[in-house]
């Protein structure tokens, strides 16, 4: 019986050992995203807001290739991108007819899509990215409320290079950066009513 006990006590410490490695790695999450948070409001510039968000990112969840793309009258506007062939393929200010791509189906359905490997090309950016090396793609929503006005999406060399924590963490960053493009729009219209006035 007290071998037993022993047992039950020993599987109960590593239990709470743990959850208390989870909570820790949580906590660590949360202030990386806080981090994020508090680029995406350094300035009322879009551009420079992504640039400091992009860089915090960077350190938080590493990438080859990463974009901030808007969806707006049937194009994508591409907003910010960084990493691999981010001047020579969809570079930022560039537009693209939305029918067909990655971006659409996210408009559509609101939902992160995570292509593990991207050699079917699915859609017709992926063959520039499969030029560039690039294999695996992972693609949240920025969500406003329950409709999505754009896609985050982070690009990977290696085959299946997203973990589970992975794709929650930039489900949260969309959804900061939505709401980030969302307060600068807002001050924009207010700037050119002011200036109207």
């Amino acid at each position: 019986r007290l071998e037993r006990q022993t047992d039950v006590a020993e599987s109960r410490a590593a239990e709470a050992e743990r959850f208390r490695d989870q909570l820790g790695r949580r906590a660590d999450v949360l202030e990386a995203a806080n981090r994020c948070a508090r680029a995406l409001s350094s300035s009322l510039e879009l551009e420079r807001a992504f640039e400091a968000f992009i860089r915090e990112v960077r350190g938080l969840l590493p990438f080859d290739r990463m974009a901030i793309v808007l969806g707006e009258s049937g194009v994508d506007q591409v907003m910010a991108v960084a990493g691999a062939g981010s001047d020579e393929v969809l570079p930022a200010g560039s537009g693209a007819p939305i029918h067909g791509t990655l971006l659409e189906e996210i408009l559509r359905t609101n939902q992160t899509i995570y292509r593990r490997d991207m050699t079917a090309a699915d859609y017709p950016e992926e063959d520039e990215f499969l030029a560039l090396g690039l294999h695996c793609r992972l693609a949240t929503p920025l969500l406003q409320g329950a409709r999505s006005i754009g896609m985050l999406s982070l690009v990977r060399r290696e085959v299946d290079a997203f973990s589970e924590e992975e794709i929650e963490l930039a489900g949260l960053l969309g959804r900061l950066v939505a709401s980030a493009v969302q307060n600068i729009r807002a001050y924009g219209a207010e700037r050119k009513t002011v200036e109207e006035l």
